[in-house]
C-alpha cells in the first residue's frame, strides 16, 4: 500500500515538473523571438529613430498575466539580453526591466479585484 501512494505521489510530482518545464521552454521561446524581432527586423521600421521595443512589451504581457514574480523574472532576463547586446553598463536595463514587471505584476492584482 504504501508502495503505491509513493509512487503515485513521484507520478504527480514528475506531471508538475513537466508543465512547469514547458511554461518555461516557451517563455524562453517567446523572449528570444521578441529579442531576434526587436534586434534585427524592427530597425527597418524606425520611424523618427524610434524602434518598437518588443522585450518591454513581453516583460509587461508577462507581468499581467502572471503576476509579480513572473514579470520579475522575465523582466531580469529580458533586461540581462539588452544588457548583453547594447548596455553600456551591466545589469541597468535588467534592473530597469525587473522594476517594471514588478511594479505590472503589483497592480495586477488592484486591477482585477475591481473588475
Amino acid at each position: 500500500m504504501y508502495w503505491l501512494s509513493h509512487r503515485r505521489k513521484i507520478h504527480q510530482n514528475l506531471r508538475i515538473f513537466q508543465e512547469n518545464d514547458s511554461k518555461k521552454i516557451t517563455a524562453a521561446i517567446i523572449i528570444l523571438i521578441g529579442f531576434l524581432l526587436q534586434t534585427s527586423v524592427f530597425h527597418s521600421f524606425e520611424l523618427a529613430n524610434v524602434v518598437p521595443n518588443m522585450l518591454l512589451i513581453v516583460t509587461v504581457s508577462y507581468a499581467y498575466l502572471r503576476g509579480r514574480t513572473s514579470g520579475l523574472l522575465i523582466g531580469f532576463v529580458c533586461g540581462l539580453l539588452l544588457d548583453m547586446y547594447c548596455g553600456s553598463v551591466m545589469g541597468l536595463y535588467a534592473f530597469i526591466f525587473m522594476s517594471i514587471g514588478f511594479l505590472i505584476g503589483f497592480c495586477r492584482k488592484f486591477y482585477l479585484q475591481i473588475h
